[in-house]
């Protein structure tokens, strides 16, 4: 995994760092939004383009705490 690059804010940052667990862990195509847990600051969820849902526990990011699979389309929003 790479090392983030100066970003210009705290989110874009944030989508960066999603995008780089995406794509390196679950060989997807595209991240499409991601969102913090309000209830621990360490989840991370983010829905993709392969329509599947991954949250990621973001002190061991090999792999996800879980993935939810049997979306018809791609993941467009989430809500924890």
């Amino acid at each position: 995994m790479q090392v983030l690059p100066h970003r210009t804010n705290l989110i874009e940052s944030i989508f960066y760092f999603a995008e780089e667990i995406c794509q390196y862990n679950t060989k997807c195509c595209e991240c499409l939004l991601c969102s913090f847990s309000p209830y621990s600051a360490n989840l991370l969820a983010f829905g993709s383009a392969n329509c599947k849902t991954y949250c990621y526990d973001l002190r061991n990011t090999k792999n996800p705490r879980c993935t939810l699979s049997g979306h018809g389309k791609v993941v467009s929003y989430i809500k924890f």
